[in-house]
């Protein structure tokens, strides 16, 4: 059953003020044939990363186009070449990154990673790792894939594919997962976000995978 469109934007305007990560007060939200816009103001990368979350998880929601933009209060104690070597303190530290091939430049609070990781999701925490640093205006991860072992597309796939079969919200036969040369295309339709979500999850912790592309559709129903 479709939901109205002052039904969807009440909730997720109601889901971004629920999220203490997001300080909503300046977020301006529309929506359109199931499609939300975000826009204005938050205060860190990390509450415009979890403005999209909260916004994806409302029912009749299939996709969202976050506009929002970054304004970090009052910083002196956060000039660059402090933030660059606070960055560099918390990839090296960080439990999940291997910080040894990450390169790390900064400019107006504006963050570049460069470099390479062994893993998709290495890259992924390197990001978010990085974009939950106060004083951080926004990331740009330029890190390259490049696994320790040679793995085959073919083999990816079928990983991916076994992995899609042991996720409950899954419908494997509705997804359809192409490998080329350990770039990882997702398409089909699902019928929920956790559906979708689900999915992603399968392809972006595979072994082997260097970059993933979500072409998922959220089935209107």
């Amino acid at each position: 059953m479709s939901r109205s469109t002052e039904q969807i934007k009440k909730e997720v305007v109601d889901s971004l003020f629920w999220d203490s990560r997001v300080d909503a007060s300046a977020v301006k939200v529309t929506v359109f044939d199931g499609c939300v816009r975000l826009e204005g103001l938050v205060p860190s990368s990390l509450a415009k990363a979890a403005a999209t979350e909260d916004a994806e998880i409302i029912s009749g929601v299939l996709a969202v186009d976050n506009d929002l933009s970054i304004a970090v209060r009052a910083r002196p104690q956060f000039d660059d070449e402090s933030l660059t070597a606070a960055i560099r303190h918390v990839l090296e530290w960080h439990a999940h990154v291997d910080a040894s091939g990450i390169s790390v430049s900064v400019d107006g609070g504006h963050v570049t990673l460069e470099g390479s990781v062994r893993y998709y999701w290495e890259k992924l925490i390197a990001e978010d790792a990085t974009a939950a640093i106060s004083g951080v205006v926004e990331v740009t991860n330029t890190l390259t894939v490049v696994p320790t072992d040679s793995i085959l597309d073919k083999t990816i796939g079928e990983n991916i594919i076994a992995a899609l079969e042991r996720q409950p919200l899954v419908d494997v036969n509705a997804i359809d997962v192409s490998v080329r040369q350990g770039v990882v295309t997702l398409s089909g339709r699902v019928p929920t976000t956790a559906a979708r979500h689900a999915a992603r999850h399968a392809a972006r912790y595979t072994a082997g995978v260097i970059d993933l592309k979500d072409n998922i559709v959220i089935q209107d129903e």
